[in-house]
């Protein structure tokens, strides 16, 4: 994962740069990818749908207002929780069912 997130976060450098992000916000801009690419490939691990992840990515691409860094990560953790807790009870469900005598 260490590898392809440093991939990942590569990708974005010459973006940043264009941008003009410069030393600290150079700094915390390549923390925040990393930590949405871990986020983009937990997304992955749980639906297992590139698709999803892409949309996912694409939606964060969305040129809003009110839309930042911060809430851009907020949101992604969010789901992330919701699908963590929803794969779980998944899981939990599937346990019983194999538990249960037929």
């Amino acid at each position: 994962m260490l590898i392809s997130q440093s991939i990942y976060v590569a990708i974005h450098i010459p973006n940043r740069i264009y941008s003009g992000l410069v030393r600290k916000d150079f700094v915390y801009d390549f923390i925040a990818l990393l930590i949405l690419g871990v986020i983009f490939s937990l997304l992955y691990v749980l639906t297992k749908n590139l698709f999803f992840v892409i949309g996912v990515h694409a939606l964060m691409n969305v040129q809003i207002m009110f839309w930042t860094h911060t809430a851009t990560l907020i949101c992604v953790l969010l789901l992330t929780c919701l699908l963590i807790c929803f794969k779980m009870k998944e899981f939990r469900a599937q346990k019983s069912e194999g538990a249960v005598p037929s």
